[in-house]
């Protein structure tokens, strides 16, 4: 069982407001959760505090192991519905689509950034790159279009992978 200095730390990350965001993270959920129609229930809110202290990407049955090691009573089912809703609300974001499922990071307080993703071994590379922010922007205007979310994958060969392909 946690100590009470535990489960408020845990707490804590729900509540920390990001630069550039208005409110935090749980308020974004509930908020997004009403828009719906949806309530914000003890099994959401023990997801949305395992999304958020998760700083690597990952897909639903990893989530779903980490957090029955943790002790979290909660279905499967539900874990799948309520990355769909906080992706949704804008708190989370699908990285890929691979042979495992969809593959998941939170975005809450960190810089965007993009991906490069080996076709052979799964590694995912971020990466950032002004020049691409610029070009979008640019297109967004001369189109007079106002993006709300963006997001770049670049499917090729690491360097492990390309090495192994070519020496074969």
């Amino acid at each position: 069982m946690r100590s009470m200095s535990q489960k408020s730390a845990s707490d804590a990350v729900l509540n920390r407001k990001a630069p550039g965001w208005t409110e935090g993270p749980e308020a974004t959920f509930v908020r997004n959760l009403k828009e719906r129609g949806l309530k914000y229930t003890a099994e959401r809110r023990e997801i949305l505090k395992a999304v958020l202290s998760t700083h690597e990407h990952f897909d639903a049955d990893s989530l779903f192991i980490q957090m029955r090691k943790a002790g979290a009573e909660v279905s499967k089912a539900t874990i799948y519905r309520s990355l769909t809703l906080l992706c949704q609300g804008g708190v989370l974001r699908e990285v890929f689509h691979g042979s495992h499922g969809a593959s998941y990071e939170h975005v809450y307080g960190h810089e965007h950034h993009e991906h490069l993703i080996c076709l052979t071994c799964g590694n995912v590379t971020e990466f950032i790159s002004p020049e691409i922010e610029k070009l979008q922007e640019e297109a967004c205007k001369a189109a007079n279009f106002t993006p709300v979310r963006h997001q770049l994958q670049v499917f090729g060969y690491c360097r492990h992978c390309r090495k192994v392909t070519s020496e074969a």
